[in-house]
């Protein structure tokens, strides 16, 4: 039997607010979960529909989303500024009801939240499994690149990280006690390893796998 009660959490807090204001006004009994991530144990066990709303970017933003999606028996229906693609499989493979743009309708958010309550789908299968492929396709690269970034010496990954945060090679070399060129070599050595042609691309390869990196928490097993 569908219930009427909903709840709704998000990575930025004034966006619960809204969308809770918004479907307590269509007739739902709305319970907020505020923080980021989520704890699962906050969720009331008789939790028959959620909302998430959630960027799913950068990377760590999205696992932490397949997370929660992952730990909860709730059936979320997932909003996403995001636009249709792997990120949205990611959402899907990890068990959510279904993804729907942010600036989605209040009636179309109704409509569908309802249509999740009694079992139905709101995505055609075909598309539904096109999403999830598109996403394991992605995955697997996230894992290639994951291990080419941990093919780098421990002096490469330490540049790596430096040119991450925007320093530049001369000063990079003056707090490593080094040549710039010096620096200049291990930059290419990391580019080469990273099959990139810019310090820009490398970075931007960094960013991707920067959170398994920091946290091993987030690498899943298939890396």
């Amino acid at each position: 039997m569908f219930t009427r009660r909903v709840v709704v959490c998000a990575d930025h807090l004034l966006v619960v607010e809204s969308v809770a204001a918004a479907l307590a006004s269509a007739g739902f009994e709305v319970e907020t979960i505020e923080g980021w991530p989520v704890d699962p144990g906050e969720l009331a066990p008789q939790t028959g529909v959620g909302v998430l709303l959630c960027d799913l970017e950068p990377a760590v933003r999205l696992e932490e989303a397949r997370a929660l999606l992952r730990s909860t028996q709730v059936t979320w229906l997932v909003l996403s500024a995001a636009s249709r693609g792997p990120a949205w499989g990611g959402m899907l493979e990890a068990g959510a009801g279904a993804v729907l743009p942010s600036t989605v309708s209040i009636e179309r958010l109704r409509s569908g939240i309802e249509l999740l309550g009694r079992g139905e789908h709101l995505t055609d299968p075909a598309e539904r499994q096109a999403l999830v492929d598109a996403w394991r396709v992605v995955d697997l690269g996230r894992c290639q690149v994951l291990g080419r970034v941990r093919s780098l010496t421990p002096r490469e990954l330490a540049v790596l990280r430096a040119l991450h945060t925007g320093q530049p090679v001369s000063l990079i070399a003056e707090r490593a006690g080094v040549a710039p060129a010096t620096v200049r070599s291990q930059v290419q050595a990391v580019l080469h390893k990273l099959g990139v042609r810019t310090q820009l691309a490398a970075v931007a390869v960094f960013d991707t796998v920067r959170s398994d990196l920091d946290d091993p928490t987030h690498a899943r097993d298939a890396c």
